[in-house]
């Protein structure tokens, strides 16, 4: 996963028929309002393969493991990133506030528990 000056960007690849294809997938940021993320696909590029995206992003929820706060969205063409679903050591609770990458602003809310400081 490589941040962009505008988008999220995802390679890696896919093996079909005992061969590895290139997978390049550009995805928009878009905080949700309780603090998520989705992340909304721009384009993709299997190798030279011409292939639907929404077939792609099954293909890839189908066969490829995502942590459970990971839901990948094919017929919406998206990914959603549940941040506060995410079980943090010490009962830490993370929230999305801002992912502006043009303006290299990404913020996030960080509550902490007061048993962490002994309070």
């Amino acid at each position: 996963v490589v941040l962009g000056d505008d988008a999220v960007e995802l390679s890696g690849g896919i093996t079909a028929f005992g061969v590895r294809i290139p997978l390049q997938m550009t995805l928009e940021p878009q905080v949700q309002d309780n603090g998520d993320l989705l992340l909304v696909q721009r384009d993709i590029s299997l190798g030279s393969l011409s292939l639907p995206n929404d077939k792609v992003l099954k293909y890839i929820d189908r066969y490829y493991k995502t942590p459970e706060w990971v839901t990948i969205n094919p017929d919406e063409e998206s990914i959603y990133v549940a941040v506060t679903q995410m079980e943090l050591e010490n009962n830490f609770h993370v929230e999305v506030e801002q992912f502006d990458l043009s303006n290299d602003n990404l913020s996030f809310k960080l509550y902490i528990p007061n048993d962490t400081f002994g309070l």
